[in-house]
């Protein structure tokens, strides 16, 4: 199984981020990695698994082939993974790092410290845009080639130790006194 996971819809009028719309983002991100995946030999199977947050995980559109699926917790459809994509990586990304699960990131809905995507990109391929991911499942799934460890576990170690967020807060504040 092949497993998209994406983020949730803010539903702002007016953007309050001068850099991206999430919405706009979020909506052809998706056309593009759903079109990608609807063109792959029916021996994969394909879930999206809609947002969790009620009221901002309608999907708008027709999946065909792809199962849509909004109950089922997203830990339970990891177990029957074989590949998970991300375009909003979140608690998903901290979730799926904690298993051998090759995993694909869509970075640009939020800017990430350098270090965050380091320690990312360590676990996961993580990609600027949708064209470079695309690319990068291509020759996945013709070849097997993944950039990434599924057995680095750096980030989850960071994660949860508060080492690594006093260290940047610290950082940040001079930063943002000078």
């Amino acid at each position: 199984t092949i497993l998209y996971a994406t983020g949730k819809w803010f539903y702002t009028g007016l953007s309050f981020n001068e850099a991206i719309d999430p919405d706009s983002r979020l909506f052809e991100c998706q056309q593009i990695i759903l079109d990608f995946l609807k063109a792959l030999p029916n021996a994969n199977e394909v879930v999206f698994k809609a947002n969790n947050t009620n009221g901002l995980n309608s999907i708008p559109y027709s999946m065909g082939e792809v199962k849509l699926e909004y109950k089922t917790h997203f830990t339970e459809l990891l177990k029957k993974s074989k590949v998970l994509i991300l375009d909003t990586p979140a608690t998903t990304f901290v979730e799926a790092s904690s298993t051998t699960i090759p995993i694909f990131i869509l970075g640009g809905r939020s800017n990430y410290i350098d270090k965050v995507k380091k320690l990312m990109s360590k676990r996961a391929v993580f990609c600027e845009t949708t064209s470079e991911l695309i690319i990068k499942l291509e020759a996945f799934f013709k070849t097997g080639l993944y950039e990434a460890d599924v057995n680095d576990s750096s980030y989850n170690e960071l994660y949860g130790s508060g080492e690594f967020q006093s260290k940047e807060i610290v950082k940040n504040i001079l930063k943002a006194l000078n």
